[in-house]
């Protein structure tokens, strides 16, 4: 992302209340991926099988990271393949869990300006079904956290709902989360006031003027 991007290990912005500030983030450790795949192989796994991984092919960068992610995986002996798709195709197949992809790259971007527009849509398994919650992912203690937070009114009573379950599901490994995309826009000299809005990544244009 040439430097417009940060790294996020957590399922939840890193910039947002909730957020766990002690939560690391999984290693890079290909020895110890090896370990555990061949443990994986000695119980019985299916781990000769080829894994598909769609990626968005009209975001390069999506691509880009598909083929690192393929590359460290073959050091492994994995399979991974990679099919090309729209997000238009791909949210759509997620609606069940026969038809959705084992593995694809997305973005979670702004919706509304609260921990529940991630993690609380992600793996409450109540959106099963829907794009966002497409891992499939259910961990009844997790369920209850997010379930309890999300009819709270105060940050300080829900902010430490949202820690703990962002804990338990790191802890899970249901995805990887990778970045903060870091948001750029170019603006014309004559305008004025312009405030950017993480919803929509666009702007807030109720303070914008044009000089003359």
């Amino acid at each position: 992302m040439k430097g417009y991007a940060q790294r996020n290990p957590a399922p939840l912005p890193n910039n947002i209340w909730g957020y766990p500030k002690d939560v690391v983030g999984y290693e890079f450790d290909l020895a110890k991926a090896k370990e555990y795949f061949q443990k994986a192989v000695a119980e019985g796994a299916p781990m000769r099988s080829p894994i598909e991984m769609h990626v968005q092919q009209q975001l390069e960068q999506t691509v880009q990271a598909g083929q690192l992610f393929q590359s460290d995986l073959a050091t492994l002996g994995i399979d991974l393949k990679l099919v090309s798709d729209t997000f238009v195709n791909m949210t759509s197949a997620s609606a069940k869990a026969e038809s959705t992809p084992q593995m694809w790259i997305h973005w979670v971007s702004t919706y509304y300006v609260d921990p529940d527009n991630w993690i609380g849509q992600m793996y409450d398994s109540r959106y099963h079904g829907t794009w966002k919650a497409s891992c499939w992912y259910k961990n009844p203690e997790v369920d209850e956290l997010l379930g309890k937070a999300r009819f709270l009114v105060d940050q300080e009573d829900r902010a430490p709902l949202y820690e703990k379950a962002a804990r338990l599901v790191v802890a899970d490994s249901p995805d990887i989360w990778i970045y903060n995309m870091i948001e750029v826009c170019g603006l014309s000299n004559r305008v004025e006031g312009f405030r950017h809005c993480p919803v929509g990544s666009g702007g807030e244009v109720r303070w914008m003027s044009l000089k003359a």
